[in-house]
């Protein structure tokens, strides 16, 4: 993180000098550390060049979308939970509360919360019971009706 801080935005192969990771052994570190960094919304692949070979160039976040970052920055957080599992479930139509709540890592009451106020505005409901699927089912409206 602190070498894309320092110079930004960076291909693969220069990230990977700028922290001294070079070598094809430490391959699988790098790759951990750019997953961490790009789950906690960090870091973003924003190209992908072709010429020579092939690479990603990656910025933070914050530069690549400072607009964005800064309005997620003023939502509270159970209007963000609400946001996300709202955004996810208009993709995929449905998911489960425990489902949701592990994708996301978020704790279980959370993204309760968010489906109850999602399901009193209307954008989703809770599914009946369907055997073999699970019992905490919730529905976005688009697939619902």
């Amino acid at each position: 993180m602190m070498a894309l801080i320092r110079r930004h935005p960076l291909y693969t192969r220069e990230w990977r000098a700028e922290c001294f990771l070079l070598e094809p052994a430490r391959t699988r570190e790098f790759e951990r550390a750019v997953a961490e960094l790009q789950q906690g919304l960090f870091v973003a692949k924003v190209e992908e060049r072709y010429d020579p070979s092939f690479s990603y160039r990656w910025d933070l976040l914050e530069a690549w979308l400072p607009d964005l970052v800064r309005a997620g920055r003023r939502l509270g957080r159970p209007a963000a939970v609400r946001r996300l599992v709202e955004r996810y479930l208009a993709g995929a139509g449905w998911g489960s509360v425990r489902g949701l709540a592990r994708l996301f890592g978020l704790p279980r009451a959370e993204v309760e919360a968010a489906v109850a106020a999602l399901a009193r505005a209307g954008e989703v409901q809770r599914a009946a019971a369907v055997p073999g699927l699970p019992a905490d089912l919730v529905v976005h409206r688009r697939v619902g009706a």
